[in-house]
C-alpha cells in the first residue's frame, strides 16, 4: 500500500481529532474507492460517446434546477433504497419515479450491484427510452449522480429496520 498526504482545514482536523476511535484513513480509503468505482462505471457506460463532460454538467444543472423548483417542497428529508428498476425508470421516462430521484430532500441508496444490471440491459433501456446514445448516457449520469452506491454488506444495518 502507498501513503498519501492530504490537506484539510484546521476546523475539520480538530473535529477528526475529537474522534480518535475512528480510523479516518479507512474512511478516506472507502470514500475514494466508492467514488472511483462510480466513475469507472460511468466511464464504461459512456465509452465512445460524443457528449462532453461539459455538456453533461450543463444538462445536470438544468435538470436539477427544474426538478428542485417543482418538487423540493413535497418531501421530508429521508433515505430511500432504490434498485436498478428505479434507476432505469428514472432514465427511461418522465414521471413520479424521476421526480423522486431528483428531489434534493431525498437521499438515495443502492447496492453497487445495480451497475452491472444497468450495463447488462443498456441496449434495451436505450431502445425503450427513445433517446440517442449520448442523451441516454447523460440521463444515466444524472440519475447516478443522485444515488449513493453501497457495498451489499452495508445494507445489513438497514435490514432489521426494513422488516415489518
Amino acid at each position: 500500500m502507498v501513503n498519501m498526504t492530504i490537506s484539510v482545514p484546521e476546523d475539520l482536523k480538530s473535529r477528526l481529532d475529537s474522534r480518535p476511535e475512528i480510523n479516518w484513513s479507512e474512511v478516506a480509503r472507502q470514500a475514494w474507492r466508492e467514488k472511483a468505482d462510480k466513475l469507472d462505471f460511468l466511464d464504461k457506460l459512456t465509452a465512445n460517446r460524443k457528449a462532453t463532460d461539459k455538456d453533461i454538467e450543463e444538462l445536470a444543472r438544468k435538470v436539477k434546477r427544474g426538478m428542485a423548483a417543482k418538487y423540493d417542497k413535497k418531501a421530508e428529508n429521508m433515505e430511500l433504497v432504490v434498485d436498478s428498476n428505479v434507476a432505469a425508470a428514472a432514465v427511461i421516462r418522465s414521471g413520479v419515479t424521476r421526480n423522486l430521484v431528483f428531489n434534493s430532500r431525498l437521499t438515495l441508496l443502492a447496492p453497487g450491484l445495480i451497475e452491472p444490471e444497468m450495463l447488462e440491459h443498456r441496449a434495451e433501456f436505450v431502445q425503450k427510452s427513445g433517446l440517442s446514445d449520448d442523451a441516454f448516457d447523460a440521463a444515466v449520469r444524472q440519475v447516478f449522480s443522485r444515488i449513493t452506491l453501497l457495498r451489499l454488506e452495508e445494507f445489513t444495518e438497514f435490514e432489521a429496520a426494513a422488516r415489518p
